[in-house]
């Protein structure tokens, strides 16, 4: 009896330090880690994330979970949390360019997705094709809009606006589009309201969004209660719902940007803007936006981007001829009165904090390629504008990783680190919470399941700098 008492309890042991049957040969392990779930605003220490395929397989306490004894264990400590988006970019119209510089540099710099707000068709899906052909091609996802739709041709966009006049073109022009693989529809400034409207019900009926700039016909408060999903860039333009004259005040802060003025009359007219701003008017269209679930993405990087806030190190992964252009754009910009230039982005900080006060959700997008923009780093660099503006670092990181996820309806399989979700995963070194800097500071990504280590990340950028 004393013998099989014995037994019983060795058996009993040998059980419990068994690995956890549920593993497979081929599951990748990041344990001991600090899990942020953005969502949920938490953190949970001492964790163990477990992918398989290109899913998240299991997510636990490290106390609770028995590696097996081959387990491949990736990374080892650090904070785990969703890949970031960035949700304003063109970058797909050269497919070459896009696959073999842009789309490794998103990566890695942990983006793990981009939303294309313009580019060639011909280039979306030239540049699909070339990632279809070889998988093991570094790429985040892409949801791409194609062509702008707009109501005449600027000729500094070359071929890159689709022009529609009459509401009658808009269905053969938009199925053309899907036909494509187009994933959703970019509206532009000089729409008329009936195609306008001719876009938005081809849009519902075929379940495609609809994102872009308020056409000036439109405005933000009727394109909210019309449908549109997103709205592109905390702008002049954006809010001329707020103001007498919209266009006015873009034409006059157009021309003195680009005239002799330069930036010093660009920042006045960006002051006299928010003050000029009818109270009630404002409060109005922005409560549309928040009642009708619209999204915004504010690109403050574009507005608040003097030397002092960029990267110079990530100015090197410019090519030359885009660095010779930032360099005199900053040399312009730092040239104005620094108490004029502090006032008019604290004017814009302050009015994206109006907005995410009265209940709007901001997407973080950078609009690179324009001015300074680097490919992959510049979201880091929006995300610290947000921060710098008002918002927590929390808020900052949920417009890049949750809220893409519920624009894109993906909210229940993206954006998050709970079993059965996407592995599109960043990890870092040190805590993005405590700091929003830290989201550059990448000890790895996960895309797709796939596991990309700092030293291949780091082999990727140090290739691209020029």
């Amino acid at each position: 009896m004393r013998r099989f008492i014995i037994v019983f309890i060795a058996s009993l042991l040998t059980a419990c330090s068994a690995p956890d049957s549920r593993f497979a040969p081929g599951d990748r392990f990041i344990v001991d880690t600090t899990v942020i779930d953005v969502a949920a605003a938490t953190t949970q220490t001492d964790m163990t994330v477990v992918i398989r395929d290109g899913d998240i397989f299991a997510v636990a306490s490290s106390d609770d979970i028995d590696l097996p004894p081959d387990a491949v264990i990736v990374h080892r400590g650090g904070y785990v949390m969703p890949g970031l988006w960035d949700m304003h970019v063109h970058s797909l119209s050269d497919a070459d360019r896009a696959v073999d510089r842009l789309l490794p540099l998103y990566v890695a710099n942990g983006v793990t997705g981009i939303r294309d707000l313009g580019s060639l068709v011909d280039g979306i899906v030239a540049t699909r094709a070339r990632l279809d052909a070889d998988s093991t091609l570094p790429a985040p996802e892409i949801i791409a809009a194609g062509p702008l739709l707009d109501g005449v041709r600027l000729p500094w966009y070359g071929d890159l606006p689709l022009v529609l006049t009459d509401p009658a073109e808009v269905d053969a022009a938009l199925t053309g589009l899907l036909e494509q693989g187009i994933d959703f529809f970019k509206v532009y400034d000089q729409l008329s309201p009936e195609v306008y409207a001719a876009v938005l019900e081809f849009a519902a009926e075929n379940d495609i969004v609809v994102a872009g700039h308020p056409p000036w016909a439109v405005g933000i408060a009727e394109a909210a209660r019309s449908g549109q999903r997103t709205i592109e860039h905390l702008s002049i333009f954006t809010f001329g719902d707020c103001v007498d004259e919209p266009r006015a005040w873009f034409d006059r802060a157009l021309g003195a940007k680009f005239g002799d003025a330069g930036y010093t009359g660009y920042y006045e007219i960006v002051l006299e803007f928010f003050a000029a701003i009818d109270g009630a008017a404002c409060a109005g269209a922005i409560q549309s936006l928040a009642d009708n679930g619209t999204f915004l993405t504010p690109t403050l990087v574009m507005e608040m981007n003097d030397r002092s806030r960029v990267v110079a190190d990530d100015l090197a992964l410019l090519t030359p001829e885009a660095r010779d252009w930032c360099d005199t754009t900053l040399s312009s910009i730092d040239a104005v009165d620094t108490e004029l230039r502090e006032a008019a982005y604290r004017a814009f900080a302050d009015f994206a904090v109006r907005l995410h006060s009265a209940g709007v959700r901001l997407l973080a997008g950078s609009d690179n390629p324009n001015y300074c923009l680097v490919p992959g780093a510049s979201i880091h660099w929006e995300l610290e504008r947000l921060v710098e503006a008002g918002l927590s670092t929390m808020d900052a990181l949920a417009a890049a990783t949750v809220h893409p996820a519920i624009v894109l309806g993906r909210e229940s399989t993206a954006g998050r680190i709970l079993p059965g979700y996407e592995a599109n995963l960043l990890v870092l070194s040190a805590d993005p919470v405590d700091d929003i800097r830290n989201t550059r500071r990448i000890a790895g990504v996960v895309r797709s399941g796939q596991w990309l280590d700092e030293a291949l990340l780091d082999e990727i950028r140090k290739a691209n700098r020029q």
